[in-house]
């Protein structure tokens, strides 16, 4: 719609790719944690809450899967 460059942040093995910068290489679940101690640190972080959704998981291993961009 708006002709933006699609960025995609996680690789279909769920690490982080190269335009995470310094989280690249990261499982998705470790770089979540670690963005939001860097916020923390920052005194950038309001709060953080739960939030029920429904979030795709596997058949096989129960993990949740993450919408990619393609």
């Amino acid at each position: 719609r708006h002709q933006l460059p699609k960025i995609a942040v996680i690789g279909e093995d769920g690490r982080m790719t190269a335009a995470a910068g310094k989280y690249a290489g990261q499982d998705r679940l470790e770089c979540r944690k670690g963005i939001i101690a860097e916020l923390e640190a920052a005194g950038l972080l309001e709060k953080t809450e739960t939030h029920v959704h429904n979030v795709g998981h596997c058949y096989r291993c129960d993990s949740s899967v993450e919408p990619l961009i393609s």
